[in-house]
């Protein structure tokens, strides 16, 4: 069994907590925004097998999910995710994507 990941507040004031409990609290009691006490280490090899971006997303998030009442809850949801179409090859044209699958307002060329 492997220990569970922790999050501390930035602010270091509050307990450290659990992935789901600084996921449901969002801010920490002391108004820091909680981040991980550690970071897990990946080498080259560890991704040597995933060539999606659900396998990579599914290994970066594992350790901080380690033995975390949220673990099974979101075990499959990497598998699940998928990028929208590219609109050309710029950074707007993918922000445009971006902005239309999540439902946010679209910007104009002006920026407002």
């Amino acid at each position: 069994m492997r220990e569970p990941f922790l999050f501390r507040s930035s602010r270091g004031e509050a307990p450290a907590c659990a992935f789901s409990q600084a996921v449901l609290q969002g801010l920490a009691p002391d108004g820091g925004l909680y981040v991980p006490l550690g970071w897990p280490r990946f080498t080259v090899a560890d991704f040597a097998t995933d060539d999606t971006l659900p396998a990579i997303a599914s290994r970066l998030l594992a350790p901080f999910l380690a033995e975390d009442v949220l673990a099974t809850e979101l075990a499959g949801f990497p598998r699940d995710w998928s990028l929208p179409p590219r609109s050309g090859n710029s950074p707007a044209g993918a922000a445009t994507c971006a902005r239309s699958r999540c439902g946010a307002p679209s910007m104009t060329a002006s920026g407002s």
